[in-house]
């Protein structure tokens, strides 16, 4: 079997049947340009998906709070206070002690939490106390929550052994 080795002609090709193999400037300009604008729509899609997202979520954590407190007073035999601070912008966990003075209660899914700041509360009044009771019941509740974006859910609680619902 034979290779041939022969290169191509040594006579240089004139510079107008020459390949440039590097982008001009002008085509640099146009692809930035190009990525400039795809930028420019999909940022505020992206904010407002990323704003959902936190709105959902924190109307999910409230919601497994509840569902949370309310099974746990039921184990416990204890009170439970889920108070909502609109004005401080945060929502707090206390129990009924036996000498009935509320004390704070402790523990990763019971901590002080934060609103965000994106999210606003319908008709707030100073302070909103739902209350969870051994017996499976929970006092009446309508906590309605919405983003900048007008996304909103209703969180809803009343009567015996009633559940926490959200619209």
């Amino acid at each position: 079997m034979r290779i041939n080795l022969k290169t191509t002609s040594a006579i240089p090709m004139s510079k107008s049947k020459r390949r440039n193999k590097a982008f001009t400037f002008i085509e640099l300009l146009i692809v930035v340009a190009i990525i400039a604008v795809l930028a420019g729509i999909s940022i505020p899609l992206l904010r407002k998906t990323a704003a959902n997202f936190t709105f959902d979520n924190f109307v999910k954590d409230t919601y497994y709070l509840c569902s949370y407190l309310q099974s746990s007073s039921i184990s416990e035999g204890k009170i439970y206070c889920l108070t909502i601070a609109p004005l401080e912008r945060n929502i707090s966990v206390a129990y009924k002690e036996i000498d009935g003075t509320f004390k704070p209660a402790r523990g990763r899914l019971t901590k002080l939490r934060n609103i965000p700041d994106d999210i606003s509360i319908i008709n707030p009044t100073d302070t909103l106390g739902v209350y969870f009771y051994p017996d499976a019941s929970i006092s009446e509740m309508t906590l309605t929550l919405e983003n900048k974006y007008n996304r909103k859910a209703t969180l809803t609680t009343k009567g015996i052994a009633s559940a926490v619902k959200i619209e």
